[in-house]
């Protein structure tokens, strides 16, 4: 209460506002803005902003962060002599390009502090982030198959991991809730035997002799006796999965398509119908009985136009292409992480212009921002966004239009799995012991998808074997296989779920869809239901099924990814692709038929030696070009004849194959 006076008496007695916002020469407010770690962020995930306010006099306003139309307010107060820290996340497409930050006081036009930060996407290097430098020393070689090895100083294990490949920790390191999520996700954790002691995880044994490298979720724990030695030997090429760098094909952008266009009423243009009605009977029977009685009809060659253009004053004046009532939708992205499950939502809200949406979570949820390019109903999301906290955020609607915001939240089970190689096929065993029911469901692995038959009720079983009943890119083929020959609708709306799904997962996953799915989010105080389809995904270790394709993991430097799955290309020199495969047979390199053999160049690395060799279709020697975990590294390079390539490389060029029978 006492805050809220003080506020009031600076605006009515007319404190002067510069002194709050830009104080004096003794008395400056100060910005300090951190994005990601050090500057690098993930384009999978979330990216966090830290912003630290300092001031001599007391400061109240709104931290702006700004990157083109992407704009995310946050209050802020700071008591006089002090700072206070504020943390938000945006979604990633907020991190292309510089983000401009503006310190605005309350009632004040010019900020008192205007800032900018260029993000940094490492889409061409390999990331070591190193704990305890004084420890720690990072080898004196700077490329790995030239790909740059850069360092990134890590004080706190507790945030913003994400981005790196590999983290070097000292053995006096606390092994933090985040950092093992981080590895168990996927990160290379290297460390020495007493940093492997402090885990106290219960590892797996050793995986090979020469270095001591434990498994531990998707990722591994790499261990060496000194890290002040030379132990580039354990570098490799990142096995980051790269996204298209358009707006319009990130993941958030494609769900919230899905969730307009499960709902195609409630978040299009409703009310346009209604102007057009009227104008067609005002500039028609209306305004031809009025000349008839002025003994005036040839007016209507003024008049007609007139009521068109007045129309369309009406239309944009009072929103005619606005819906007629606020309203909600959702889609959602259901998978299984190594430390739990999560759920990926995007919520769409539709409403008129001078309203005011607060969203709020619950505990163990996070909510932020979506990317103001979203297209949404035709239109993008343009609604004013203001961060109240990570479970709440406010929408305002200065005009009719739509705003998309992100909702990260847990979900207790997910189907249990299990893979039969005894037969003459592949089986995969499924336990629906979630509490969702499976419309469509069947398995991915790189373009084969197999199918089951019929829903998957919650608490049944099934059985899908596979045997390569639809060959294709699993986005198309996925919506296709369940439904959508029989209803375009489902097509519309499922489409965009698996292309959103195909970024996020890996070469072999389990799905099923699920309809009609709630977002457990409060809207305005009360509980609503923003409804909408919702896509189960559990991700499968490297599946006997004979084929593997390749995922663009890097690229060259000044390189990018384009394009949406499937229609991906990367425009650069080359391209690294990473492909899983299984068993112990013998493998094959195959060109596909979109390319031209002997056009393209091809190295594979080579892990014993951690160097790229030069190869050409045909077999592929396992001992040399298969790791432990049955992945394979391939480079595309241009072989020089830009007159058939140009600058583009496709990633599907080239499969493995191989005889999953002895």
């Amino acid at each position: 209460m006492i805050r809220q006076l003080v506020l009031a008496l600076i605006l009515i007695l007319g404190v002067p506002a510069t002194a709050l916002a830009q104080g004096s020469e003794a008395a400056p407010t100060e910005l300090e803005i951190d994005i990601g770690l050090d500057g690098w962020f993930d384009r999978s995930q979330p990216v966090p902003i830290s912003a630290t306010v300092r001031s001599e006099l007391l400061f109240a306003g709104t931290l702006v962060l700004e990157n083109g139309r992407s704009v995310v307010e946050i209050e802020v107060e700071v008591p006089a002599g002090g700072e206070k820290s504020y943390e938000v996340l945006v979604s990633p497409t907020m991190a292309d390009g510089p983000v401009t930050a503006r310190l605005l006081a309350i009632g004040v036009e010019q900020p008192a502090v205007v800032t900018r930060v260029r993000p940094r996407e490492a889409t061409d290097s390999i990331l070591v982030g190193t704990f305890d430098a004084a420890l720690v020393q990072l080898p004196a070689t700077t490329a790995v198959g030239e790909v740059p090895v850069i360092d990134v100083p890590v004080d706190d294990l507790s945030v913003g991991l994400d981005p790196l490949d590999y983290l070097v920790a000292g053995p006096s390191f606390t092994a933090t809730a985040e950092l093992v999520a981080w590895v168990s996700a996927g990160g290379q954790l290297v460390t020495t035997a007493r940093g492997v002691d402090s885990l106290e995880l219960g590892l797996e044994e050793p995986l090979a002799d020469d270095v001591s490298r434990f498994r531990m979720g998707n990722g591994a724990v790499l261990v060496v006796d000194n890290l002040a030695s030379e132990w580039t030997r354990l570098l490799a090429p990142t096995t980051r999965g790269l996204q298209s760098s358009e707006p319009w094909s990130q993941p958030d952008a494609l769900l919230a398509r899905a969730a307009s266009s499960s709902v195609p009423n409630a978040l299009t243009s409703s009310n346009i119908l209604y102007w057009l009605a009227l104008y067609a009977i005002v500039a028609g029977p209306v305004n031809m009985i009025v000349l008839r009685r002025l003994k005036r009809r040839e007016l209507a060659w003024f008049t007609v136009p007139a009521l068109g253009i007045f129309t369309l004053i009406l239309l944009a004046g009072f929103g005619g292409l606005k819906p007629q009532s606020s309203q909600f939708a959702s889609a959602t992205l259901i998978w299984a992480d190594p430390n739990g499950s999560q759920m990926h939502s995007v919520v769409v809200g539709a409403s008129e212009a001078g309203t005011t949406h607060e969203l709020r979570v619950g505990p163990g949820s996070i909510i932020y921002p979506g990317a103001a390019g979203d297209s949404v109903g035709g239109m993008t999301a343009s609604a004013d966004r203001r961060v109240v906290s990570a479970a709440e955020l406010v929408f305002d609607f200065e005009l009719a239009g739509y705003g998309t915001a992100v909702v990260l939240s847990p979900i207790p089970r997910l189907p249990k799995l299990s893979i039969d190689n005894s037969g003459e096929l592949p089986e995969l065993l499924i336990e629906n012991d979630s509490p969702l029911t499976l419309t469509g469901y069947g398995v991915v692995s790189g373009q084969v998808v197999s199918v089951g038959n019929g829903e998957l009720p919650a608490g049944s079983s099934a059985t899908v074997s596979l045997r390569n009943d639809y060959f294709g890119t699993a986005d198309q083929v996925v919506a296709e296989a369940t439904q959508a020959w029989d209803d375009s609708r489902w097509f519309e709306v499922h489409r965009p779920l698996a292309a959103a799904t195909y970024q996020r997962a890996g070469e072999h996953y389990f799905f099923g869809f699920v309809e009609d799915f709630v977002v457990p989010v409060t809207i305005d105080g009360r509980l609503q239901e923003a409804r909408g389809p919702a896509m189960v995904v559990v991700p499968l270790t490297a599946i006997d099924i004979g084929r593997a394709d390749g995922r663009v993991i890097a690229v060259s430097p000044g390189g990018r990814v384009q394009g949406e799955h499937p229609w991906q290309w990367v425009e650069g020199e080359w391209a690294m692709l990473r492909f899983e495969v299984a068993g112990d047979r013998a493998i094959e390199l195959v060109p596909s038929q979109n390319i031209a053999p002997g056009l393209a160049g091809i190295d594979a690395w080579d892990w014993g030696k951690s160097e790229y060799v030069e190869i050409a279709p045909g077999d592929l020697d396992r001992t040399r070009f298969v790791d432990d975990d049955g992945q394979v590294l391939l480079r595309i390079f241009q072989p020089g004849d830009e007159e058939f390539f140009g600058s583009q490389i496709y990633p599907n060029s080239y499969f493995l194959t191989w005889n999953r029978q002895a």
